[in-house]
């Protein structure tokens, strides 16, 4: 098997320039006859106390773990991308039968473990046959989730915004006439390569706002990061600033891949009213970039899902699973993860905002 084109070197090296600060980055190759049968990509984090959410609406059993793991220096192995959805992390020769498979993940799990003298294992997103493995064995590895990644289906019908608007039902047209309404002040221009230094405060001090508010983080994104995606992928992201009252507020990026367009990472101002305006403008703006483009997809991320489905967009659910090195942990990681998933499948109706969906026109034209 050759080497995966994503897991060659000139590739990892993307995050690697980024220079993003606690974080390292290695494959492991399996061989058999000197030939490469399996690769397996993982991004290895020093959990920094900041990283947590605030224990104090936490259960007990969860503020506990939480307070235990403050206290101490843990090191996390990510088997995936921390930063980026849909990127494979696992390559597996299609040769191999599912139990030699299975032998090579844990192989590699346990050399990697071993390596980065990990305290924690996490698998993002993992394949469908290295998911598999995954939940075979479920007293090491503990599931992670609904993480709910909403999505919105452009349909082929949709030539323009305005087409999309005459799809809605009343109540939800009304709410997105309310949005327009209240964007009127905003205004966005595409950051190029060249200028895009010019503007690094306001990037990143709208960058962290968002950060600060997360429940859950993984990491810090750098500037580096944001300069070097449009670097290295002028073809597939686009970053724009949002402006409002001639100053800058904002930022968003779009990420375009396989067909599809996703909200990439932003950045908000602090205030709650531009705040609120600004972040279902930049939904919007995503949905008429993928109609113009006549993409198929838009990703709209995992955070306000109530908000997301009122536009139409329904969740694609992804499991991750985790395991401890200290197996008293298990219990109550448990509790935590629960709590996890409450956070992430946080309280939220599935909406129907459209009129007849195009399979049940077609079924009555049948």
């Amino acid at each position: 098997m050759d080497l995966p084109e994503e897991l060659k070197s000139e590739s990892l090296s993307f995050e690697e320039k980024a220079s993003l600060e606690y974080f390292s980055f290695f494959y492991l190759c399996y061989r058999e006859n000197n030939k490469i049968v399996a690769c397996m990509y993982f991004q290895l984090i020093e959990l920094q106390p900041d990283f947590y959410p605030d224990i104090a609406s936490m259960p007990l059993s969860a503020a506990g773990l939480f307070k235990y793991l403050q206290g101490r220096d843990y090191r996390l192995l990510v088997c995936g991308h921390v930063f980026f959805n849909y990127r494979r992390s696992v390559h597996v020769a299609p040769q191999l039968s599912t139990s030699q498979a299975d032998k090579v993940y844990a192989r590699c799990i346990r050399e990697a473990i071993r390596m980065a003298n990990a305290d924690i294992f996490l698998a993002k997103e993992p394949t469908e046959d290295f998911g598999r493995f995954l939940q075979k064995n479920p007293r090491r590895f503990l599931s992670v989730g609904p993480d709910n990644l909403m999505t919105l289906s452009v349909r082929p019908e949709w030539g323009s915004s305005s087409e999309y608007a005459a799809s809605l039902k009343k109540k939800y047209l009304q709410r997105l006439k309310k949005i327009r309404e209240a964007a009127s002040g905003w205004t966005f221009r595409d950051v190029s390569l060249a200028n895009m230094e010019l503007h690094h405060d306001e990037i990143m001090n709208a960058y962290i706002r968002v950060l600060n508010e997360a429940e859950f983080k993984l990491g810090k994104l750098n500037f580096n990061f944001f300069h070097q995606l449009l670097e290295w992928y002028p073809e597939k992201v686009v970053f724009r600033l949002w402006y409002f009252e001639n100053q800058i507020q904002g930022f968003s990026s779009l990420l375009i891949e396989d067909n599809a367009v996703e909200l990439y990472y932003i950045g908000l101002p602090a205030n709650e009213e531009l705040k609120k305006s600004l972040y279902q403008l930049m939904m919007l703006n995503a949905l008429d970039f993928a109609i113009e483009k006549k993409l198929e997809k838009v990703r709209l991320g995992r955070t306000a899902l109530e908000a997301k489905a009122m536009l139409g967009a329904e969740p694609e659910v992804l499991t991750h699973y985790i395991a401890f090195q200290n197996r008293l942990l298990r219990y109550p990681a448990i509790a935590l993860l629960k709590y996890a998933g409450n956070v992430m499948g946080s309280a939220w109706k599935t909406r129907k905002p459209f009129k007849l969906q195009s399979d049940e026109l077609q079924t009555q034209q049948i």
